[in-house]
This record gives C-alpha cells, structure tokens and sequence, in this order.
C-alpha cells in the first residue's frame, strides 16, 4: 500500500529522515499526522531515499516499452519457434541468441509443454536381427518347459567395448520436444583405441571378467586362452 502515497507525503518522509529520525521513528510519525492513510513500511522508505539521493526525485520510474504481457507472448511465440526448427538447441545458445535469460527460457518451455529428453546410444542392428531374436526366444521358451534346469546349465555372456575418446556425453544432449521423438544415434565404426571387456553367468557364478586391449573382437579363441 505505500506505493499509494502521494508525491507530497513522499517529500514529507524524505523530511523527516533528513530531519535525523530513523526510519523506524519516521512510519511512527506518519502514522501520527495520517492516521487513515496506508502506513510506509521500513523498506520502502529506505528505496524511497536511495531513489532521491540517486536521481533527486521522489515519483516512481515509468515504465517505458511494450507491455509485459505483450513481450511476454512474443517471447514465448519466438522460443517455440525456435525449438521447433532446432530442436537440438541449448538453453545456453537460445539464451545468448535471443537475450532472454536462461530461467525465463525455462519457465517458458515449461508452461508450453517442452520437455529435454536425452539421447539414447543403441546398438546397430542388421536387416536379420529382429527375426533371428524371435527365434532364439521361441527356442528358448520350449526347451525351458521341456527341461526345468535349462537355465542353469547355460552361461550367459556379453563383451563391452570401452574407447578411449568418450564418444558421447549424454549428460550435454538434450531435444526440445512435446511429445518423445525417441532420439538415438548408432555409434561410429571407426577403429579406436579400446579395451574389449568379456563376462559371463554360470548358473550362480560369475565368469570373468576379462579384459583384452586393441583386439578387435572377443573369439572363443581368446577366451579359451
């Protein structure tokens, strides 16, 4: 309510501060010469001072510019276009682009629905892969009813292969989008530095691991050596 006061009770609170009351001294003296006017609060008296010493004036700043809500909804119109031809984009590069800051990026994104999802690394499969896997399931699922035991006694193994470039750092991907757009990219097949690493389960043991550098694949020659 303080920001009610008129341009003359304004003067008078710069008066009295200037008079040396403190401004504690200075609302309880407003409050005694109007008594039915909205009270100025501690803070307010202080920017009401500072805004005097700086600029030599007790009035509020005009507000100069588009209306808020006007720039807000152009705002909000250009950072969805934007995600929408680029939707691989950065706060960070929108926000030095555009000159908004990087909450107000956030916040808009937000409210229209937007959400970063990650990148996903999956692995590359052959035309054949989808129809052979549904085959070893099928074979799978009957020898598991005809023989009880059939799990045990199958080892169960996989290699990884770790390069030593750090091929892609989810953590710095993301892509704007409303709906999941299921991003992923298949890793390159250049030959790298690397280190092929080999496990596998035995029933309730756990083969391995074993570690090989700059071999190409893992053969069953390696892992009878």
């Amino acid at each position: 309510m303080a920001n009610k006061l008129t341009i003359a009770e304004r003067v008078q609170i710069v008066k009295w501060s200037y008079a040396g009351h403190s401004q504690r001294e200075v609302v309880e003296i407003f409050g005694q010469h109007f008594p039915v006017r909205p009270q100025p609060t501690q803070s307010f008296i202080s920017k009401l001072l500072a805004r005097f010493e700086t600029t030599g004036s007790v009035c509020e700043k005009k507000h100069t510019g588009r209306r808020k809500s006007a720039t807000a909804a152009a705002n909000t119109d250009a950072l969805c276009a934007a995600v929408e031809v680029n939707p691989k984009l950065s706060i960070r590069s929108i926000a030095m682009d555009s000159g908004i800051s990087k909450t107000s990026i956030q916040r808009v994104l937000k409210r229209e629905h937007y959400h970063p999802y990650k990148l996903q690394c999956h692995q590359k499969l052959n035309e054949d892969d989808p129809d052979r896997r549904s085959q070893y399931c099928e074979w799978a699922m009957e020898k598991c009813n005809r023989e009880e035991d059939f799990l045990q006694r199958v080892c169960f193994s996989d290699e990884a292969t770790f390069y030593l470039n750090g091929e892609v750092n989810r953590h710095n991907c993301r892509y704007w989008s409303k709906e999941n757009p299921h991003w992923m990219e298949e890793g390159h097949a250049q030959e790298l530095q690397k280190v092929n690493v080999w496990a596998g389960i035995f029933g309730d043991n756990i083969i391995g691991p074993f570690f090989w550098k700059g071999t190409s694949t893992v053969t069953s020659t390696c892992i009878c050596c």
